[in-house]
C-alpha cells in the first residue's frame, strides 16, 4: 500500500475512533444525568397509566393539568428519564454543579371511589433534603369524563379541552389557588379554529383566574367566584349563565355574553 494510503487510512481510522468516543461519552453522560433533553419537544416520551374511573378526583402538588375527554379513564404523565439533568454554576471562583429534582411516577391513592393525585415522587439520587411534591416541570395529561367533581388545588395551571363534538356530559371543578383555561389555547395549539365544546360546566373559584377561550362553545355556564378570583371571557360562545360572586371578585365578559346572565 503506498504511503498516502496507509496516511489517508489512519486519518479515517482517527476520526472514527474520536466520533465513537464522543458518541459514547455523550450516551454516558446523558444516562448519568449531565444532559437533558429540551423539555419543549413534542417527541418528549410519555407514560400512559390506565386506572378505574372515580367518582371523585383530587390533584394536587401538579403545576401543569391537562383535561381531556376520553371514554377511559387514564392519566399521562413525561416518562423520568425525559427531563434528568444537571447545570454548573461559578460561585466565589470556583464551579459547582446543582442537580434538578427528576419527575417520578404521580402518586395516587384511592379512598372507596374517589383517587388523590398528589404531586410526584422523586428519584433517587437527588440533592438530600428536597421533598417530593411540586416541581418545577411537571405535566400531567387527564383523559376522563364524567367524573362527578374535580378538585385540583395548588397553584396548579389547568387547561380544559372539552369535547370535539357537542356531547351531553357535565363537568364540575373546583379551583383553588391556580389558574383555569377553558378551550384550546391559541398560543399553544395548532389548531386555533376548531371550537372545544362543553355541555354544563359548572366551576367554583377560590383564589383562581379563569379564562374562556375564543375557542371555547359552552352551553351553560355556573360561575361561583370568591372575593379573590377573576374571570376573563376572550369572545368564547356562551348559551347561558349563572354567576355567584363576591363583591369584590373581577368579571371582565363581553356585552354579548353578559346578555345571557340568567337572573
Amino acid at each position: 500500500m503506498k504511503k498516502s494510503n496507509k496516511l489517508l487510512l489512519a486519518i479515517v481510522v482517527l476520526v472514527l475512533v474520536v466520533f465513537a468516543g464522543s458518541s459514547l461519552d455523550l450516551h454516558a453522560r446523558y444516562k448519568k444525568g449531565d444532559i437533558a433533553r429540551d423539555q419543549s419537544d413534542e417527541d418528549v416520551p410519555m407514560i400512559k397509566k390506565y386506572l378505574p374511573s372515580p367518582s371523585y378526583l383530587l390533584v394536587e402538588g401538579v403545576n401543569s393539568i391537562s383535561l381531556k375527554t376520553s371514554d377511559s379513564f387514564f392519566i399521562e404523565y413525561q416518562r423520568p428519564e425525559a427531563i434528568r439533568f444537571k447545570e454548573s454554576f461559578a460561585l466565589s471562583g470556583k464551579t459547582h454543579e446543582k442537580i434538578t429534582d427528576t419527575i417520578g411516577i404521580p402518586r395516587c391513592s384511592w379512598k372507596g371511589d374517589s383517587l388523590l393525585i398528589n404531586g410526584y415522587d422523586t428519584l433517587p439520587g437527588k440533592e438530600p433534603g428536597r421533598k417530593p411534591g411540586i416541581q418545577e416541570t411537571n405535566e400531567l395529561i387527564i383523559h376522563c369524563r364524567n367524573i362527578s367533581l374535580i378538585e385540583l388545588r395548588g397553584g396548579s395551571s389547568v387547561s380544559l379541552y372539552g369535547e370535539t363534538s357537542p356531547q351531553h356530559f357535565p363537568t364540575r371543578l373546583l379551583v383553588k389557588d391556580g389558574a383555569i383555561y377553558v378551550g384550546k389555547n391559541e398560543n399553544e395549539s395548532r389548531d386555533t379554529t376548531t371550537p372545544g365544546y362543553f355541555d354544563t360546566l359548572a366551576i367554583r373559584c377560590i383564589n383562581s383566574v379563569l379564562h374562556i377561550s375564543r375557542l371555547a362553545d359552552i352551553r351553560f355556564l355556573r360561575l361561583d367566584l370568591d372575593s379573590s378570583s377573576v374571570v376573563n371571557e376572550l369572545d368564547g360562545a356562551l348559551g347561558g349563565f349563572v354567576l355567584q360572586c363576591s363583591d369584590s371578585a373581577k368579571v371582565n365578559m363581553s356585552g354579548k355574553n353578559l346578555k345571557k346572565l340568567v337572573r
